[in-house]
């Protein structure tokens, strides 16, 4: 899984006059994450705190420089189910995102 925090990192010290930053993920988030040497199944009560985690890290990378964020929602996809558990992943990260101060 990509580190999403270090590669803001690298990117914004590659590109130091970057104004404003726009992420939209989630499409593929929808899978195991590891977890030490176990794999937390998507949506499970670890797999959320983990998952939370990494959108804070990500969030601070932008926070911690001034740079305005702004977080775009994942949009519905074919398959009520994979509609249903990204939609999920939007309203974990809406909070995330908000709380923090930034635009969802």
């Amino acid at each position: 899984m990509v580190d999403w925090a270090k590669a803001a990192e690298d990117y914004l010290k590659a590109n130091p006059k970057v104004n404003y930053a726009l992420v939209m993920l989630g499409v593929n988030d929808r899978q195991p994450i590891r977890d030490g040497d176990q794999m937390q199944e998507a949506l499970s009560p670890r797999w959320r705190e983990i998952y939370q985690a990494r959108v804070d890290a990500l969030v601070k990378v932008f926070a911690d420089r001034k740079i305005p964020l702004i977080w775009v929602g994942t949009p519905p996809v074919r398959g009520d189910s994979l509609t249903t558990a990204l939609a999920s992943i939007n309203d974990l990260v809406r909070e995330r995102v908000t709380k923090a101060g930034a635009t969802y």
